[in-house]
């Protein structure tokens, strides 16, 4: 608290406390089994004001990704011509004007469909999300922190979000379409995490 901030973290394994003036005000979790992460040091960088709050570990092991300030303004702040986009240029898509093309694949979360906008003609895969299935895990917090990080990310290497829908039993993404594959489940069966041969050749 109170030095200058120059790297924004993820905290991908471990539990930590926020602590404001030597006071806990919460606490953050990561957990890579549950796809659970939190974030921490955006405000400085964006604010480019001191670090409001220290934080401290309270597990034996914490795991963090670091990104430094160059990196993270480049990947959260869109670039220049698309922040100057008009408004009416935007599209606002709505789920009644999908068309389903076919499945992309299923899970214990539920479905993930490749779909058609009738207005547009753009193609996209609709995730949906059982609301069941989230409030059983407990895993609101990490589906909002996914929510949120999507929509401040504007990178040609990460997945767009176009649209999020609420259903009486299922939560929706709208989703830029990869057809490539999952490359988080060759990481899971696999050794790779950290290896930049197998990312690039992905």
């Amino acid at each position: 608290q109170g030095e200058e901030g120059d790297t924004f973290y993820i905290l991908y394994d471990g539990q930590v406390a926020v602590e404001v003036n030597g006071k806990e005000v919460s606490r953050l979790v990561g957990d890579p089994a549950k796809s659970m992460a939190n974030w921490f040091g955006e405000r400085a960088l964006l604010q480019e004001e001191p670090r409001a709050a220290t934080i401290r570990c309270l597990s034996k092991k914490v795991v963090a990704l670091a990104l430094d300030r160059e990196l993270f303004l480049a990947v959260v702040q869109p670039e220049k011509k698309d922040a100057t986009v008009p408004r009416g240029d935007m599209v606002e898509y709505r789920q009644d004007k999908l068309d389903r093309l076919g499945l992309l694949g299923c899970g214990g979360f539920g479905i993930v469909t490749l779909v058609k906008c009738k207005v547009t003609g753009n193609v996209f895969a609709l995730k949906a999300l059982s609301k069941g299935h989230v409030m059983q895990q407990k895993l609101e917090l990490g589906i909002m922190s996914e929510k949120t990080i999507m929509r401040m990310t504007h990178s040609p290497f990460l997945v767009r979000l176009a649209a999020t829908f609420n259903g009486p039993q299922h939560l929706y993404f709208l989703l830029e379409p990869v057809m490539g594959g999952d490359l988080l489940t060759v990481y899971q069966r696999n050794p790779f995490h950290g290896s930049e041969p197998h990312a690039r050749f992905y």
